[in-house]
């Protein structure tokens, strides 16, 4: 039962002490006087002693404002909601609140709520005197009696220790005595969307708090030094006079020199640092995180996700993207909508539902909801994309996948599996609104009966909004700075074509780079250089191949080749393109078979980055007016999903460094010169792509066969489970035809090679999609948003304000997304990232 006295029904029996006012508890002769039955003045408070008559109502117990947690509609809390036990019973200790009606208006709440209930018991962070573990134990029993074991956690780790991270799933928490102890708002920073107050009735939301200039990532550092709670002094009681610049401090935004803190507080930050981290660690649960009860949650989240309803839309575009009339099919009920009325009726079917959305050409009509500031449903199943999940190496038409449709016509059908978003919306389109009910189900159940459905429901419907909030940014375009118009850039890109077009002549007076073949050039090029080096020509490689090297050996004519057709078809199109833009790059994006997005129309994922002509294109772009730009990529980002996915000992042993590469180098040939890194690197991810020895060698321009040859071999040596996770994947491509990533995305790739392949960039996909989707949420709270995603970049626009807080959570959310629950590496690497900022697109 634990130390000290207890009433009849266990509860423990202790000395209340009043609640400090101003960070100061009553002097002894208040105590004695509210031993005796008075006033204490100190509280001004009327204290009756055990004798008393009744009190009238000023003098009642304290108790809980519930009222928020059964409430619904609009800003209301989270279909699934985590009560911590501990911050409510610390709170009836501190306020002597009735602890007995206290619990009982709790539980009358969760039962009118209707919402999705799990009740966290652990220990306090701080410890408190007034929570100890039998009356842990005690509410334990009782609400696993109540509840039953599925909607109790019991844990020795603080409740902040699991809740700071992020789960998949919104959810909401109910505390209490947060305006005393802010720290305990370090949720609202990750995956917990708002947090109810139940000693105030306040309802805390990361927007709140930062109206408040409280911002959650910073508190636990922040109370360590300021104080965490009533009568905790911090370093000096006098720091709380100085909270808003240490907040600048704790955040980064602003270095100590330039806080003008007063000299005494400055000293007492550098000789208490150890200190204040061990209690910032301290406020937020501890220094590890709680991965069994994080388990608990992400798994209570998914199984207790209600079914979600569905609205299904089919929108008619004209020929000019124009939205021309929607049909819909909310609540069982069908209704159409044309002209102005149709953003009033997306108002009210989000209002309805707001959850999961059935629609063809979803990105479309979601874009051109972004354009109109209307709010985007959480989900949205487009049928093309489902048909893409089950084999994005060749989708399934609706002939193989719904048998509903086998009436309708050809050109309905082509429309409503168009993942290509290129076919125009047919005639009598509308006769098919009746249709997506059932198209609906029979794809569920095929993707379920593939174990498939969760990549769709869970991950790939998930991205349509998000993709169309980052679809309709793009980028800002204006005319390269010292140029007065587009057609002073194009004159210069003409005058460099042209000097690239006299050197050609001068060698190869009778050649048309523009239209001949590859093969007759390069026969050309072998022609005119006698000389050339033999190990420049390899027999087995193909003509861009042999371009490459002969670019290399330093020949003019074939570099002249290569620089003319680049700017030809490359940068003097990419000019023309931008200066039609209207001031505004946007593209079209689509799947790809890994799982990635790309882009169509304006590829934006093409635009050149080499060269003097890629910097002159690239310095047109920037981000909005007054934002500050910047890019963050994943560093060696393949080379590590390598060592996860292979687990060999020696590779991810050089994973765990920053330059894995060099780490590599120094492993095979004992210096890490910068030749042999990458001459290293090039080999470990041609073996990771699948590819054999004798591709290798012929792509390896600037090396000689033997020494390329040399390098394949030691790599293969060098990491021999890397070449058996290598078979392995082979044999199971051989045996299944199907290839499928850690990460759960299946393909039915032509060959071994791309079976291997698949390993590394779906699963690189896989992330890549949960950072964007945790960026998205993230973000708006800064006025930060993602205005490009290229690969594994993202190109960010925010405020000057919160630029350095937005590269902060853009870093950290892509170095840790993949180690978030579920876990998608196989064995753990850390994923380094590189930061740039500038300008223009030209600086990043």
């Amino acid at each position: 039962m634990g130390a000290g006295r207890r009433d009849g029904d266990g509860r423990r029996l202790v000395e209340r002490k009043p609640p400090r006012v101003g960070g100061h508890r009553p002097g002894r002769a208040a105590r004695a006087f509210r031993s005796a039955g008075g006033e204490d003045l100190s509280t001004n408070r009327s204290i009756k002693s055990p004798g008393s008559p009744a009190s009238d109502p000023v003098d009642m117990p304290l108790l809980p404002n519930v009222q928020r947690l059964a409430a619904h509609g609009p800003g209301s809390l989270a279909d699934h909601v985590v009560v911590d036990v501990s911050a409510i019973l610390r709170w009836i200790f501190e306020t002597e609140a009735d602890a007995m009606r206290t619990w009982v208006l709790l539980d009358e709440a969760v039962q009118r709520s209707g919402r999705h209930v799990l009740w966290i018991v652990a220990p306090c962070a701080p410890p408190c005197d007034g929570v100890d573990v039998a009356d842990l134990d005690r509410e334990e029993q009782r609400l696993l009696v109540q509840y039953g074991a599925a909607a109790v956690i019991r844990t020795h780790h603080p409740a902040l220790a699991s809740l700071r991270e992020y789960i998949p799933g919104s959810i909401s928490v109910v505390t209490a005595g947060v305006d005393e102890r802010l720290h305990q708002l370090l949720p609202l920073d990750h995956s917990v969307d708002q947090m109810l107050d139940v000693g105030t009735g306040r309802r805390w939301s990361r927007e709140s708090a930062l109206a408040r200039r409280v911002e959650p990532f910073a508190q636990p550092e922040l109370r360590a030094i300021v104080g965490a709670e009533p009568g905790d002094k911090g370093l000096t009681r006098d720091a709380r006079k100085y909270e808003p610049q240490l907040q600048h401090l704790v955040l980064g935004e602003k270095p100590l020199g330039e806080l003008r803190l007063a000299p005494w507080l400055e000293e007492k930050l550098h000789a208490n640092a150890q200190d204040v981290k061990r209690r910032a660690d301290e406020l937020r649960g501890g220094i590890l995180e709680d991965t069994p009860t994080i388990s608990r949650l992400t798994d209570w989240v998914s199984s207790t996700r209600r079914a979600p309803s569905t609205t299904y839309l089919l929108p008619t575009f004209g020929r000019d993207g124009s939205l021309l009339m929607l049909h819909a099919i909310a609540r069982r009920q069908s209704f159409f909508t044309f002209g102005d009325y149709i953003e009033g009726h997306l108002r009210d079917l989000h209002r309805d539902d707001p959850d999961r959305w059935f629609v063809p050409h979803g990105l479309d009509l979601c874009a051109w909801m972004v354009d109109r500031a209307l709010p985007l449903p959480r989900s949205v199943v487009d049928p093309a994309m489902a048909a893409f999940v089950l084999n994005p190496d060749d989708p399934p038409d609706l002939y193989n996948t719904s048998s509903a449709a086998l009436g309708y016509p050809d050109d309905i059908k082509a429309w409503l599996m168009d993942l290509e978003r290129e076919e125009p919306s047919p005639e009598r389109l509308h006769d098919a609104i009746g249709l997506l009910p059932r198209v609906d189900v029979e794809l569920t159940q095929l993707l379920a009966r593939e174990g498939l459905l969760a990549v769709l429901e869970d991950d790939v419907a998930l991205m349509v909004p998000v993709l169309a909030r980052i679809e309709r940014r793009g980028a800002w375009v204006e005319v390269p700075r010292g140029y007065r118009s587009w057609q002073a850039v194009e004159k210069k890109l003409v005058r460099r074509l042209r000097f690239h077009e006299k050197i050609l002549r001068q060698q190869l007076p009778h050649v048309d780079p523009y239209h001949q073949s590859t093969w007759y050039l390069v026969n050309e090029i072998m022609r005119l250089s006698a000389n050339l080096v033999s190990w420049r020509y390899v027999a087995d490689a193909h003509p861009e191949q042999h371009l490459r090297r002969f670019v290399l050996a330093g020949l003019p004519a074939a570099r002249a080749i290569q620089r003319a057709r680049s700017i030809d078809a490359s940068a003097l199109e990419w000019i023309k393109r931008l200066e039609t833009s209207g001031g505004r790059l946007r593209g079209r994006l689509v799947p790809q078979v890994t799982g990635r997005f790309g882009y169509r129309g304006y590829a934006l994922q093409n635009i050149p980055a080499r060269g003097i002509e890629g910097q002159l294109i690239r310095s047109a772009l920037h981000g909005p007016p007054d934002y500050t730009l910047f890019s963050v990529d994943y560093d060696s980002f393949e080379g590590r999903l390598l060592a996860a996915i292979s687990g060999d000992p020696a590779l991810l042993a050089s994973a765990q460094q920053r330059d894995m590469h060099a780490a590599n180098a120094q492993l095979l040939f004992g210096i890490p010169t910068p030749e042999l890194r990458d001459r290293v690197k090039k080999a470990l991810y041609a073996i990771g792509y699948g590819q054999q020895k004798k591709g290798f060698v012929c792509d390896q321009a600037d090396l000689t066969n033997d020494e390329a040859a040399a390098c394949f071999d030691a790599v293969v040596l060098g990491f021999p489970e890397l070449i058996r996770y290598c078979g392995t994947v082979t044999a199971s491509f051989r045996a299944t035809r199907t290839a499928t990533s850690a990460g759960g995305w299946r393909r039915r790739p032509r060959s071994a090679r791309e079976a291997i392949n698949t390993g590394i960039q779906a699963l690189a996909a896989t992330i890549f999609r949960r950072v964007l989707r945790q960026l998205d949420v993230k973000l708006a709270p800064l006025g930060a948003a993602v205005l490009v995603q290229v690969h594994d970049e993202v190109i960010v626009a925010a405020p000057p304000e919160t630029a350095q807080a937005a590269m902060q959570v853009v870093t950290a959310t892509m170095e840790n997304a993949a180690l978030d629950p579920p876990v998608l590496l196989p064995h753990p690497v850390p994923l380094f990232t590189k930061l740039h900022q500038g300008e223009t697109w030209a600086d990043l």
